[in-house]
């Protein structure tokens, strides 16, 4: 067999699956959009763009008390006029699809020099796993990027992680482009049409500034209670709101100082699997660090949560081909293209401003 075709061989077999035979040193200390993605069973989906729908607007004051004035509320009979309205409670959101590309490509000459069959299969393989951790890191910085605001509208979009949906005030993303007017996967929070009877803005979500690490389990317990909603009785409603899918995501150093308080407290604790309240205590190497460099953490309702991936890109693999004017070298791309937003802000919060020391009591 000639390198041509002993080229197209090897880089054909090792396209199909990537072996994990020496140490990845691309690898990152954790990665938590790939599992977050993966719980909210990504549906496929087609279409220039991904709307949603918040169930939002109403009465800010629920303060009706005579269906007679606006068709809601009590009323004392038979002969009672009640006027009759097509009232809009939806708001429509809007996210872009991510479009993300990688790629890994082999070439004859390094068939040559690395010594025979088995050498050119482990260059192989260490370039196919290497481009494939690198585009892994890539989209888990972006998906925890405090930039991810500027490029909503971009050309290129990324994906919108939590530091898009879920802010230090609850309003728009903190970041030298977002204000608090800037909307939110296409949603004004400051509308005051989507307030509650306590003044509360629908489309904002939790959030909760301690000063000190001791107060990170109060904190919590505080957002958790701000972060809850109920059905009301009677009502049947599509996406049920409670809290039994939480998801807690600390970052690097806010892990370990939680992890401090608990052993502090005299809680069991596994290092492998850390729990508040039964849910499970993650860390995100890649969460953006704070202007102060003090700690913090998102509570995610995964209820809320929904992912989509466009239909056929899924990690998809396009076939190896030989790239112009590179006669011997194989190459392959691979595709990417999700969607991810939360359609409920409110039941989601954030946990900040707490550094990395428990005050000795």
């Amino acid at each position: 067999m000639d390198r041509s075709k002993l080229l197209d061989a090897l880089a054909t077999s090792l396209s199909q699956t990537p072996a994990n035979e020496y140490t990845n040193m691309l690898c990152e200390q954790s990665y938590i959009f790939d599992a977050f993605f993966g719980d909210l069973k990504p549906r496929e989906m087609t279409g220039k763009n991904v709307l949603f729908n918040a169930i939002i607007k109403g009465d800010s004051g629920d303060s009706d008390v005579d269906a007679t004035s606006s068709g809601f509320g009590a009323y004392d009979g038979a002969y009672d006029e009640i006027p009759i309205g097509a009232t809009e409670y939806m708001a429509q959101g809007e996210v872009n699809w991510t479009a993300y590309i990688g790629h890994w490509a082999i070439s004859e000459m390094e068939l040559v020099i690395n010594g025979g069959k088995e050498g050119f299969i482990d260059v192989g393989k260490s370039k196919l796993e290497g481009a494939l951790t690198r585009l892994a890191n890539i989209i888990e910085s972006q998906f925890w990027s405090k930039t991810g605001y500027a490029h909503v509208s971009d050309d290129a979009p990324w994906i919108l992680g939590p530091e898009h949906w879920i802010t230090d005030d609850g309003y728009a993303i903190n970041d030298a482009a977002g204000t608090n007017g800037t909307s939110v996967g296409g949603i004004d929070p400051t509308t005051s049409d989507y307030n509650d009877a306590q003044s509360r803005n629908r489309w904002r979500n939790q959030y909760k500034e301690i000063s000190a690490a001791n107060e990170i389990l109060d904190g919590l317990d505080d957002l958790a209670i701000d972060c809850s909603f109920k059905a009301p009785p009677k009502v049947p409603v599509n996406t049920p709101p409670g809290k039994e899918k939480w998801r807690l995501v600390l970052n690097k150093n806010g892990f370990k100082t939680f992890q401090r308080l608990m052993r502090r407290l005299g809680e069991p604790l596994s290092a492998s699997d850390p729990r508040w309240n039964n849910v499970k205590v993650e860390w995100a190497d890649r969460m953006a660090t704070r202007s102060d460099s003090t700690n913090q953490g998102f509570l995610f309702n995964m209820k809320t949560w929904k992912a989509r991936v466009a239909k056929g890109f899924k990690w998809r693999r396009e076939a190896m081909f030989t790239p112009q004017n590179q006669p011997s070298v194989r190459a392959q791309y691979f595709k990417f293209w999700p969607a991810l937003w939360c359609e409920d802000r409110r039941s989601n919060g954030k946990i900040f401003g707490f550094g990395n020391e428990l005050v000795e009591s």
